[in-house]
């Protein structure tokens, strides 16, 4: 279900959505009703089943949506941390539910799991691992894809799958969710120390917000569409196994693609959480349009996709709304990458394109960031949603 790019002339989505809202308010009337009580429960003066009322009224909206209790992070009283966790696609639904909160005296709310910092990670450990990680160490590194890489050393961690285990934990809470969704990389513990870069964990915060910043600093300082044309662009062949069986969905049958950023490229064929904010330093937003070409003849599909590219480009362009950022084509699909500077405005230019060149009304404006997965524009007012 769409949350960020509705379509007002849906009328099954439209209802499904406003029952999913009317379990949101009904949520949050039953927590405002039962604020004492779960507040007792962590003074220890209230006996309430916290699990089953949660289970009952906030997985009542989605039975995915996980949640964390802890300590308010700006005052007195608790926090409450709600997450899709590995169903990326439900984060602009959890953007819904709290949107849609009451404010409750002595309870803060937070989308993911807030950084709560090493103290913080030392505790989460502690009750989620069982294991202490209080004198570690830690080094921060940028790696592949513009994220950040994170090693630890637990001097009191003899055990390789608890300190792994621990490694994220601390990493989750140290950093944030979001953070580690957006950010972070590869996340291991070390047998020891070596190499240069160990620091101890307090400062950990500050160094990945060091290579964060390294990161932002290496991309070029205008919009793709300023520098674009003066890159040399790769051509990838995917070479697929003889039993390879495509599937229609994403890239799930991509066989070609021309792209003039290959890692960006290799990342998310890989299936690696992609982040715009890796990748533009001035807030542009990457897309694709995914076009049914299965009907065309095989030798005539790109014949056919090439002036429309050529078209979304300028129209884009013209209006500093984004351009064109590399294209592939499928087994069924044909695919045009782009960068957007305005999601919003480029979307009528580019429906108008792809109307105008009689694309298939199986044709989507589709989107690469991994909380706006389960988003999508049709072409057409009667384009069905992707498969």
């Amino acid at each position: 279900m769409r949350w960020v790019f509705t379509d007002p002339n849906d009328r099954e989505e439209n209802a499904a959505r406003e029952a999913v809202r009317g379990r949101i308010d009904a949520w949050w009337q039953e927590f405002a009703a039962n604020s004492k009580r779960i507040s007792g429960v962590f003074s220890r003066r209230e006996e309430f089943d916290l699990v089953a009322f949660m289970q009952r009224t906030l997985q009542a909206v989605d039975e995915n949506l996980m949640w964390e209790f802890g300590p308010a992070l700006h005052g007195e009283g608790h926090r409450l941390a709600i997450s899709p966790e590995a169903e990326h696609g439900l984060h602009p639904l959890t953007d819904e539910v709290l949107a849609r909160a009451p404010r409750i005296p002595g309870f803060e709310f937070y989308h993911g799991r807030p950084p709560e910092g090493p103290a913080g990670a030392v505790m989460s450990v502690d009750g989620r691992v069982g294991v202490d990680i209080s004198n570690g160490s830690v080094r921060v590194d940028v790696g592949e894809m513009n994220r950040v890489d994170v090693s630890y050393f637990f001097p009191r961690v003899d055990n390789e799958k608890n300190a792994n285990h621990a490694a994220f934990i601390a990493s989750e809470s140290m950093f944030g969710e979001q953070c580690l969704d957006r950010w972070v990389g590869a996340i291991e513990a070390w047998p020891r120390p070596e190499g240069e870069g160990w620091m101890p964990m307090e400062q950990s915060s500050a160094a990945m917000q060091r290579a964060i910043d390294a990161v932002l600093e290496s991309l070029p300082d205008g919009p793709w569409a300023s520098w674009i044309n003066d890159c040399d662009w790769t051509g990838l062949e995917l070479n697929p196994p003889e039993d390879y069986e495509p599937s229609a969905h994403r890239f799930g049958d991509l066989l070609y693609a021309t792209v003039p950023h290959t890692e960006m490229m290799q990342g998310i064929l890989r299936g690696t959480l992609f982040h715009s904010g890796r990748y533009s330093r001035l807030g542009e937003k990457f897309c694709y349009l995914k076009l049914d070409e299965s009907e065309l003849p095989k030798d005539k599909r790109f014949d056919f996709r090439r002036p429309a590219e050529d078209a979304i480009d300028a129209g884009l362009r013209a209006s500093d709304l984004g351009c064109l950022v590399g294209g592939g084509s499928g087994v069924w699909f044909g695919y045009c990458l782009l960068a957007l500077a305005d999601v919003a405005g480029a979307i009528p230019v580019i429906r108008e394109v792809m109307r105008t060149h009689n694309a298939s009304v199986n044709s989507w404006l589709l989107f690469l960031d991994y909380d706006w997965c389960d988003e999508w524009v049709g072409i057409y007012d009667d384009t069905p949603p992707p498969p």
